[in-house]
Parts: structure tokens; C-alpha cells; sequence
């Protein structure tokens, strides 16, 4: 910079030299100022590239790991080497065409991807954002793997890595790992429908388990209705209708056994409708639906706890008719219901008998009150018992 200093000097003037660096002083500045600018209105952007930097290394490092893990794990894997590639030369780009016989390096990767796909599935899918990206691409290396068909040579890799993915869908409830209906239902299809992969037998069975008693945490009219494809294959088939008759019959003999435990106990006749001390303790929903309770003779507690027993037991007999229940099955239950509700039908005090002469008027009333009751409850459990004898 001297040396220009002194070329300058000798053959320009002072002041031509300090009007030269008055110049270049007043570009720098203007430059510096584009630049601020500058860096202000991209400076989102270059926090967005930083980020997609990172991400990168990350994906990077983690590829470098799995690559690592894939060439160094040969006890797992036990992969062969590739087969030497032949082929010529195409003088066009100076690259050699290889001839691969029996497509060994396809299979390698095609092993390769499905592998990683279920390793990723494993470590990622309880904490990704993206979770049902992983299993889609699980099932996509699974068909892929299936329609190529020929890695039989591999098959104690293929088989060690079956059974971590169906232990992973065995332990999800202890570790809070849920599945969407459709997810189930795509498990159900590859796990325990497909014979094309070495499936452990102990560990289908238990999978079974797990598949129909999440399932069944859903309504069941959603499941029937649902259109996903995978969901109407399996609700349709025979092995959800054996299942789903058998976790009915279980609803079915507990809920009877709830309903004879009350029965054979002393009957509890507190009112379930009290006066409240104050109108700010009125619950107006509570008044309203006792008020409809006590219109069809509801007025005790036991009352109350056997119809709201009876109820949802009528609708589980239903259900095991519409899906596949056998005719037999289902008339002995509703005579065993119809059996127990008859002998707790209440007796109403006989029409046109002459109170007592020593009973006060409020005691007259409160009869005439508990034999209104009991005609009610009388009707409704008649009325229940002709609905099981259609």
C-alpha cells in the first residue's frame, strides 16, 4: 500500500492523492452500508441455510454411523462381497458399463434399505414428529423386499430383523408407542396374514392379541364403518368375527356377573332424589334426569344400578347377533336376563283396598307414592322382558 502511496505521489499532486483517498473512503463507506442492507434482508435466509447445514451434517453423521454399522457388523448382516463387475468400456464418457449376473448388487441394497428401514422405525418412530412417514416406509421396503422375493441367502438377517420389528409392535403399550386403526390394520396384513417373510409363530400369536384388544379400544360401529381398505379387510374377515364374538361373550358374563352380584345383595332403597337446601346446590341436568328416572319407577338406588346394568347388557346381545353369534348362544342369554329381571319385579299394592284408619294423610300420600313407583318399574321391566322374548 506504501508503494502505491509513493507511485502516486510521483506523478499526481497532494491534493489529486487526497481527493483519491477522500474517493475511495467514500465508496468503502457506501459499500459497507450495501452490505448492512444487504445482510439485514437476507439475514432470515441465512439463518434458514445455517439450519439446512446442520440438518445436513446431522444426516450425514447419521449416514456415516449406519454405513459404518452395515460394513463393520458382518456378524449381524453377513453380507458377501459384491461379485467383480464385467463389462466394457464406453469411450464416450470413459465409463465402464458393468454386467451385474443375477442382480447380487440389487439384492444387497434392496436387504440393505429394508434393513435400515426397520432400524430407523425402531429408534425414531416413539419420538418423530414424523412417525407415520417411518411406518409407510417400513411397509414400502417390506412390499419391495416381497415383490423381488430372492433373499433366501440372507435369510438370518432378514429373520433377526422380523422379529425386532414384531417385538417393537409387542412391547408399544409399555412404551406409550400408540398406532392408528389403519396402522393395526396394515400390521395385521403383513405380520399375520403374509407367509412371505420368517414370521416367529410365538410371537404372531401374542401379536394377535395385541392387535384386536387395540382395536377394540375403538367403537364399533366406527370400526365397521371405517373406509379405509386395510380396516373393512380385517373387520370383515373371520378372524376379527371369532374375536370380536369372543370379547362380547367376556363383556356379556361380567357384565352378568355384576347384575347377579346386585341382585343377591340387600336391596339399597335410598331415594336417589334428595331436595337441595339451597337453589345455588340445584343441578339442573341431575334434577332432570332423575325427574325422568322416577317417571318410569326408578326411585331407589338399586333401582338405578340394575337398569343402568341391564341396558348396556340388551345392547351387547345385540351386538352378538348382528356379528356371527350362534342362535343358541344368544336365546339362553336372553332367557337367563329375562329369568333374573322377573324376580325383581316389585309388587304394587292391590287396586281398591280400603286404606287403614290409623295411617295419617302423609303416610296415605307416601303409599300412594311408592305404589305408583312400583307399577312404573313393574311395566318397565315387563316391557324389557317382552323386548328379550322377540
Amino acid at each position: 500500500m506504501d508503494i502505491d502511496a509513493i507511485s502516486l505521489l510521483k506523478t499526481h499532486s497532494v491534493v489529486e492523492v487526497r481527493d483519491l483517498d477522500l474517493e475511495v473512503s467514500g465508496n468503502a463507506a457506501k459499500l459497507y452500508d450495501k452490505f448492512a442492507q444487504e445482510l439485514k434482508e437476507q439475514y432470515g435466509e441465512i439463518l434458514d441455510v445455517t439450519k439446512s447445514v446442520g440438518e445436513l451434517f446431522g444426516c450425514l453423521n447419521t449416514a456415516d454411523f449406519e454405513l459404518r454399522d452395515l460394513c463393520f457388523r458382518d456378524d449381524l448382516y453377513k453380507l458377501k462381497k459384491l461379485e467383480l463387475l464385467e463389462g466394457k468400456i464406453d469411450r464416450t464418457n470413459g465409463r465402464e458399463n458393468p454386467v451385474d449376473h443375477g442382480g447380487s448388487a440389487n439384492k444387497v441394497l434392496l436387504i440393505s434399505n429394508w434393513s435400515l428401514a426397520i432400524s430407523n422405525f425402531i429408534s425414531r418412530f416413539g419420538l418423530s414428529l414424523s412417525s407415520s412417514k417411518l411406518f409407510d416406509q417400513v411397509i414400502i421396503q417390506f412390499q419391495n423386499l416381497h415383490e423381488y422375493g430372492h433373499w433366501q441367502e440372507y435369510e438370518e438377517v432378514v429373520t433377526d430383523k422380523c422379529e425386532q420389528f414384531v417385538q417393537y409392535l409387542l412391547d408399544s403399550s409399555v412404551n406409550n408407542v400408540n398406532f392408528s386403526t389403519q396402522q393395526w390394520a396394515r400390521i395385521w396384513s403383513l405380520v399375520l396374514k403374509s407367509t412371505s417373510f420368517p414370521w416367529n409363530r410365538a410371537q404372531q400369536l401374542k401379536l394377535e392379541d395385541v392387535v384386536f384388544q387395540s382395536l377394540f379400544q375403538e367403537p364399533l360401529e366406527v370400526l365397521m364403518n371405517d373406509a379405509d381398505e386395510e380396516v373393512s379387510k380385517l373387520v370383515h374377515s373371520s378372524e376379527f368375527e371369532q374375536k370380536l364374538n369372543a370379547k362380547i361373550m367376556q363383556d356379556i358374563e361380567r357384565q352378568f356377573q355384576l347384575l347377579e352380584d346386585l341382585v343377591t345383595q340387600q336391596e339399597d332403597n335410598t331415594p336417589t332424589f334428595k331436595y337441595p337446601k339451597a337453589i345455588q346446590e340445584v343441578d339442573v341436568a341431575r334434577v332432570v334426569e332423575n325427574c325422568r328416572l322416577h317417571s318410569i319407577g326408578l326411585t331407589t338406588r338399586s333401582r338405578v344400578q340394575m337398569y343402568r346394568l341391564i341396558n348396556p347388557l340388551k345392547q351387547m346381545l345385540d351386538n352378538l347377533q348382528a356379528h356371527g353369534g350362534h342362535p343358541d348362544q344368544i336365546t339362553e342369554l336372553r332367557k337367563r336376563l329375562a329369568t333374573l329381571l322377573e324376580n325383581k319385579i316389585p309388587v304394587a299394592a292391590e287396586q281398591g283396598k280400603k286404606p287403614s284408619e290409623s295411617l295419617t294423610m302423609d303416610k296415605i300420600v307416601e303409599n300412594l307414592m311408592t305404589n305408583q313407583s312400583n307399577l312404573s318399574a313393574s311395566q318397565l321391566i315387563h316391557k324389557q322382558i317382552n323386548a328379550l322374548r322377540v
